[in-house]
């Protein structure tokens, strides 16, 4: 029998209409028994993920990864969790807004740099002068070029959130097997009591 384990890992999510970053980490995971595990993958796939306008950024063998928009991300974890029995759900807080802030300010210092020596530039009358500021306008646009792709990914992080999960063999035990989860249980029952 095939077990079809989904874990959600929500790496960041955006908040409303402030512009400014609440994102959220967090994890959930539904286990599908008594259904055939690759047609209830690709009924997810090309179903869920298409309806909530996501796309597939690693389909392996037995791992896939989603990213889903923020905004669909609770109807796309209803539908996981409809493949089956929710077994868990958790979700935790990672706070970004330092981090995208700090990014704006250097970018914009950076640009603010990288206009004022281009001014230099016009204005240089040797070719030291010209080397010397060309030199270091290489360099601001290089720290320009890298705040704005470590933007985008941040923004990317916000707006998608990423779904993950795996397939996997469901173990069926045998005689043996049976004796260890019964062991297994009743030590769990004297030691643990939910």
């Amino acid at each position: 029998m095939r077990t079809l384990s989904l874990a959600a890992l929500l790496v960041f999510s955006a908040c409303g209409t402030s512009g400014r970053m609440s994102p959220s980490a967090g994890l959930s995971e539904v286990v599908v028994t008594g259904a055939d595990a690759s047609a209830s993958r690709v009924a997810f796939q090309g179903g869920t993920v298409e309806a909530a306008e996501g796309y597939v950024s690693l389909d392996g063998p037995t791992d896939m990864v989603l990213r889903i928009p923020d905004a669909r991300l609770d109807p796309t974890l209803d539908a996981l969790a409809a493949l089956g029995d929710e077994t868990r759900r958790e979700i935790r807080v990672a706070d970004v807004t330092a981090a995208y802030t700090d990014l704006e300010v250097r970018l914009a210092n950076a640009r603010a740099l990288q206009t004022r020596l281009q001014a230099l530039l016009d204005q240089a009358d040797t070719v030291a002068d010209v080397l010397a500021v060309e030199r270091e306008l290489a360099r601001v646009t290089t720290d320009v070029d890298l705040l704005e792709g470590r933007l985008r990914l941040l923004q990317n992080q916000v707006a998608f959130s990423t779904v993950r999960f795996t397939v996997h063999d469901d173990v069926d035990p045998g005689p043996l097997g049976w004796v260890a989860v019964g062991l297994y249980e009743g030590i769990k029952w004297l030691f643990v009591w939910d």
